[in-house]
């Protein structure tokens, strides 16, 4: 194989090479590949306060947002999100919402548009009574919990091939201080 032939077969998969490394830039920039904190374009994570004085309102917002340059269609449950409040030791505190109707509602995303959802705890475990189901509890004692966020859906066809789980946030410290 003479010199030419062999830079020739050399820039041909150089070239080859080049284009594989900008598709794969490319996908990833797409969304079209899962990273930390990113679902299929989407990426997912908790707005609390980090620190709170005990026997105030902790506001907590979960925020789902659209990473590629396309748009996503979401399929979810009503309602779309809830929060989880546990002691270090893994043990339920609060929730947002205890059920959830198992129908497929759909949201169209547009490429960096951001969904917010919201709610605010009272510090207040929450007990179920038998005859009245959920019922506010005691305040809990100032100390650290954990705060996950729960988007119920993921992609359109993946929740309605049934091949979906819920999509949800890594948990977030919150401290509960005394009150001075």
């Amino acid at each position: 194989m003479s010199q030419r032939s062999q830079y020739r077969a050399l820039m041909k998969g150089l070239r080859f090479f080049l284009a594989g490394l900008l598709l794969a830039v490319l996908t990833s920039a797409l969304g079209c590949r899962s990273g930390l904190g990113q679902v299929s374009g989407l990426m997912l994570w908790l707005d609390i306060p980090s620190e709170v004085s005990a026997g105030g309102v902790v506001p907590l917002t979960l925020k789902v947002k659209n990473i590629s340059a396309r748009p996503i269609v979401l399929g979810h449950a009503s309602p779309a999100y809830n929060f989880i409040i546990t002691r270090p030791d893994g043990t339920e505190v609060w929730r947002h919402t205890m059920g959830r109707l198992d129908i497929i509602l759909s949201k169209t995303v547009l490429p960096g548009e951001e969904l917010n959802f919201t709610a605010e705890w009272d510090q207040r475990e929450l007990k179920w009574d038998e005859h009245h189901g959920p019922v506010k509890g005691d305040l809990v004692p100032p100390g650290t919990y954990w705060v996950q966020g729960i988007f119920h859906g993921n992609l359109f066809e993946k929740v309605y091939t049934g091949g979906a789980q819920d999509l949800k946030t890594r948990p977030k410290q919150l401290v509960i201080k005394p009150s001075d």
